[in-house]
């Protein structure tokens, strides 16, 4: 039906603008989508090999991933590049080196557990340019790298010891779907070398 398509395509193309100028603005606001953002030891790990190019430029630092984060529209007040940069934003280097104690990452000093989703295509590398004020951005995918949203090497911060590779599971499988097959055999495993009140709650349940 010719009417029934014309508004089926109306309704999509409201939906589409209102998802742009409603609801990304919104997003683009929160701190915990920054706090997100690719760190320079996931970049360039080696201090040499980017994944990340910016108009030609391949960024290799940790100064240079800052300038270019805080140089981004949405890092601004308003999203205006004549205003201040947004708070956390400019505080976002201190936000990575909270991470770290005695140049030693957090996680490496507690007995952690790496539940890893992977055998899913993953992006891996950015090229951006900027065009009249805006950016337009390709992607690279690698395919056998990660769970479809997070790079193995990211999700394990590229660590070995204690790590449960998921083969075949999304990141939305590993964050909503705790199906049995996924979730209880894995757990069993990782509380093997964990010894606090949780293990024995586990055991007394028989498992």
């Amino acid at each position: 039906n010719k009417v029934l398509n014309a508004l089926f395509g109306s309704i999509l193309e409201k939906a589409d603008n209102i998802c742009y100028e409603k609801v990304l603005p919104i997003f683009r606001k929160m701190p915990g989508i920054v706090q997100l953002l690719p760190t320079i030891d996931l970049v360039c790990p080696d201090g040499v090999t980017s994944n990340l190019t910016v108009n030609g430029n391949a960024i290799k630092t940790k100064g240079e991933l800052l300038n270019y984060y805080q140089s981004c529209k949405w890092a601004h007040e308003n999203e205006d590049m004549n205003a201040p940069v947004r708070s956390w934003v400019a505080d976002l280097e201190e936000y990575w080196d909270a991470f770290y104690v005695n140049g030693v990452h957090a996680t490496k000093l507690v007995n952690t557990h790496y539940f890893a989703g992977n055998d899913i295509n993953t992006t891996k590398s950015a090229t951006v340019i900027k065009e009249q004020g805006q950016y337009a951005t390709s992607y690279e995918t690698l395919s056998d790298k990660g769970d479809g949203t997070v790079l193995y090497v990211s999700a394990t911060i590229n660590e070995t010891k204690n790590v449960y590779p998921t083969q075949g599971y999304s990141h939305t499988d590993l964050g909503q779907a705790f199906i049995q097959e996924l979730c209880i055999p894995q757990t069993i495993e990782a509380t093997k070398s964990i010894d606090n009140p949780y293990k024995i709650w586990w055991i007394k349940l028989g498992h």
